[in-house]
């Protein structure tokens, strides 16, 4: 993929330092955080879209041969719901996994 600008989507600071820190390490720069990210207001230059990616979401920038990767994260009933530090999302092994998603309407 020819490099281009890279958005980080994540309301949650643990979630956007984790981000950050997992972009520096893949070398992905620059890399912008977003907390909202509206398919439309894209520019041509978003090349990747990392974090907490809904599958509409995901499918329409696929469809635009934007890579998309979704942040996983296995947490157990215990820590839902409370917001998570970049180092707890380190210890409970947080990742990013690449997504291809194809969008079909339904019957």
């Amino acid at each position: 993929m020819t490099p281009g600008r890279t958005l980080l989507l994540a309301r949650h600071p643990g979630a956007q330092a984790w981000l950050r820190a997992e972009a520096a390490r893949r070398g992905w720069a620059p890399a912008d955080v977003v907390a909202h990210l509206e398919e439309g207001a894209l520019d041509s230059s978003v090349t990747r879209v990392a974090g907490i990616l809904p599958a509409w979401l995901a499918g329409q920038l696929c469809r635009r041969g934007i890579a998309c990767w979704h942040l996983v994260l296995a947490l157990d009933r215990a820590d839902r719901g409370r917001e998570l530090s970049c180092a707890e999302m380190e210890r409970l092994g947080a990742r990013l996994v690449r997504l291809h998603v194809r969008l079909e309407e339904g019957e």
